[in-house]
């Protein structure tokens, strides 16, 4: 009987290829990619042994703005020992596309190029794998095996996913830097001057939102994304600023930021700027150039419990389930991490927790000891409750509570003040007022997206205020600037430092969302014992245009709004900008399509209710929607083996932030919603009112 299998059609592109002669490129552009990666090393010795990379600091040294930041952009080994990996693919597949004069999208469609490009690229690329145990109640620490027939799917130290395809000027990894006009794009610098710039006088407040709904949102951004920042040798930090054109030129992860003469802050011309390392897939497939992301894509509390499952060990104490932490309640140094902040006191040290970016930022400090006192509570009721289970499950049971805490905060309290009702609704995003709300979906890819990462969740820079407000006595301010890196303040008074700075958050209105950023971190980011420092929203610009990402106008389409034709803010224009920040756009950028994503989602009119324009509100909306519905351990979801019986659901949907301020920040009285200000319809509660989880539900 004659066989009924059909085959797909051989493009014409495929069949007219030579595989000797493919065979041939493959070979010698894998080849060149490895000599260049060979080339690039010794560069990197060179510039670290003349001086102009610098080295890590010591702990007993001040650090200087660079060094700041890379304490800030630590690349750690699971992701370093893809850095080579990562690059030979990207290098190949340059050379590769450049010689047959074919599109990598054509190339991975003809099965001959992938079967020679798979055997020859073999030894250079280490396949990613995972291997599931179906029957595990727990997830796992690095995000694998959520998804049991994509294992892979939200792991730790895999690229992120791409929304839309990625715009370089090469198609493969060349930042965009050239207008749609042919002219150069405006630096970004000049962008953040023109379109960011906060009137130092008076940053308006937010509505009657709190410095909470920024700080939050920090916290959940660690937990979701760690993109890996490229290191020099000995992980120095590679330095792109005044090098000669020909150095320049030959440093390929080197993206600086031009600075015009005569600007406000800065007098030099250059401002540094590393590239995110190359990932490459998890097959190790010819492809445009894709960035790693350090974290697990699930709100699994990896801030805390960490990305990996060598932190995770350093991290626990292996008594009675719970972490390490201090007779003062604060996370313990750890071995390898004293410098990753500023030393400025005496027993000032850097503490270790799930995430070597707790000190960015006092009140990012402050929030991530909350959870580890609140872990060590919830560990030691379930010992009481049960006084003859392991370590191993009385830890796995508190990490599970704690991360259904942060959960529900965040779906239930925190993402509607960010994306407004109307979508946080729409998007099916609002947890049920009691019971299970079973959501998983198994074909849905919970990686975060580049975008994600790159652009619309760093919406909190202008939430941000240009100090942090520390609650000792009537309360006083201190500078952002004398927090960044710098755990200080978290010591101060025995330790009750930490609960100053976070009742500070509080009570301290966020600046409007209006695009504008103070200039604590517009000007003064980092800012070092000699007066340099950087602009984090020109980082934020070129970050994005590092990343490949296409500008606002594409994400519009995206989103299904109407394309901007011109700057007007009618019909067919910047509809959703009001009239002064459209002009601000369109003093810089030759056409709309030149707008990146995150000037031009930044500077839109929040949507109703929400803090974001319509924009970054559908990018946060759509990636929160594929948190909860690609997540087989979300908190709601029903199942007997991974998840919660119906009363300890119902009582853990009564906890938030309130309650767990109470707790742990040693205040008689906080306000119902800690996002919000306190107020005549946001009072201050006496912290008995709140309710707490009801243990008994816990006792086997």
């Amino acid at each position: 009987m004659a066989s009924c299998t059909t085959h797909a059609p051989v493009s014409p592109v495929c069949a007219s290829l030579n595989m000797m002669q493919v065979r041939a490129v493959i070979t010698q552009a894998i080849a060149n990619a490895r000599a260049a990666l060979t080339s690039q090393k010794q560069l990197n010795e060179y510039m670290f042994r003349i001086g102009i990379d610098e080295p890590l600091n010591m702990p007993s040294q001040t650090k200087t703005y660079h060094q700041h930041y890379a304490a800030f952009s630590h690349l750690n080994q699971p992701a370093a020992i893809q850095v080579d990996s990562g690059y030979i693919v990207q290098y190949a597949t340059e050379q590769i596309t450049s010689q047959l004069m074919i599109g990598v999208d054509e190339l991975n469609s003809c099965p001959g190029v992938q079967m020679i490009w798979h055997e020859l690229i073999s030894p250079f690329c280490i396949r990613r794998d995972a291997i599931c145990d179906v029957n595990a109640k727990y997830r796992t620490i690095d995000g694998s095996c959520n998804n049991l027939q994509r294992p892979l799917w939200g792991r730790s130290n895999r690229p992120h996913i791409r929304f839309l395809k990625p715009h370089y000027m090469d198609d493969i990894g060349v930042p965009r830097q050239v207008s749609v006009t042919g002219e150069q794009l405006p630096s970004a610098r000049t962008v953040s001057n023109a379109i960011h710039r906060q009137d130092p006088c008076c940053p308006l407040k937010e509505r009657d939102l709190s410095l909470y709904v920024m700080q939050w949102g920090q916290m959940l951004d660690h937990d979701l994304t760690d993109t890996a920042i490229a290191k020099g040798a000995n992980d120095a930090t590679i330095i792109c600023c005044n090098l000669t054109q020909e150095v320049l030129m030959k440093r390929s992860e080197c993206f600086p930021i031009y600075i015009q003469a005569g600007d406000e802050r800065f007098k030099e011309s250059c401002m540094n700027f590393v590239r995110s390392i190359a990932g490459h897939s998890d097959t190790c497939d010819m492809g445009r150039r894709n960035q790693l992301n350090q974290a697990s894509s699930f709100l699994d509390s990896s801030f805390l419990y960490g990305h990996n499952d060598e932190d995770a060990r350093e991290i626990r104490s292996f008594r009675d389930g719970k972490l390490k932490m201090t007779n003062s309640g604060l996370f313990p140094a750890g071995t390898n991490d004293q410098t990753n902040c500023e030393l400025e006191g005496k027993g000032d040290y850097c503490m270790k927790s799930g995430d070597f970016r707790i000190h960015v930022m006092p009140g990012l400090t402050a929030i991530q000891v909350m959870f580890l006192r609140e872990h060590n509570r919830l560990a030691g009721v379930l010992q009481q409750l049960n006084p003859t289970m392991c370590d191993e499950d009385l830890y796995q049971e508190a990490r599970k509570i704690v991360m259904a805490e942060v959960q529900h905060i965040t779906y239930a309290h925190w993402l509607p003040f960010v994306i407004g009702e109307r979508l946080w609704k729409q998007m099916g995003l609002v947890p049920s007022p009691s019971g299970f709300c079973t959501s998983y979906d198994c074909d849905l890819d919970p990686t975060i997206s580049n975008v994600f990462g790159g652009a619309a969740f760093r919406f909190g820079h202008t939430l941000l205020q240009n100090s942090v407000l520390f609650m000792k006595g009537q309360g006083f301010h201190i500078r952002n600037e004398m927090g960044f890196n710098r755990p200080r303040m978290i010591f101060d008074d025995n330790a009750k430092g930490c609960s100053y700075v976070a009742m500070g958050l509080s009570v301290h209105p966020a600046s409007r969302a209006d695009g504008q950023v103070v200039d604590s971190v517009r000007n003064n980011l980092f800012l070092d014992m000699n007066g340099r420092s950087f602009d984090l929203i020109s980082l934020n610009i070129q970050r994005a245009r590092e990343h490949g990402l296409p500008g606002y106008n594409s994400w519009r389409k995206f989103c299904g709004m109407p394309y901007a034709i011109h700057f007007g803010t009618g019909p067919g224009g910047l509809v959703d900008h009001n009239p002064e920040d459209a002009k601000k756009l369109h003093s810089i950028y030759r056409h709309p399509d030149d707008i990146d994503i995150f000037a031009g989602g930044l500077s839109e009119r929040p949507v109703e209710g929400g803090v974001i324009g319509p924009v970054f509100s559908c990018i946060v909306g759509r990636t929160f929607h594929n948190l909860k519905y690609g997540d087989r351990f979300y908190y709601e979801n029903e199942d007997s083996r991974t998840g919660f019986t119906l009363a300890q659901l119902n009582s853990i949907k009564k906890m938030g932030l309130a309650k767990l301020m109470c707790l742990h920040f040693h205040t008689p009285h906080v306000q119902m919603v800690p996002f919000r200000m306190p107020g005549p319809t946001n009072p201050l509660v006496n912290c008995a009112m709140f309710e707490d989880l009801d243990f008994s539900l816990w006792k086997q």
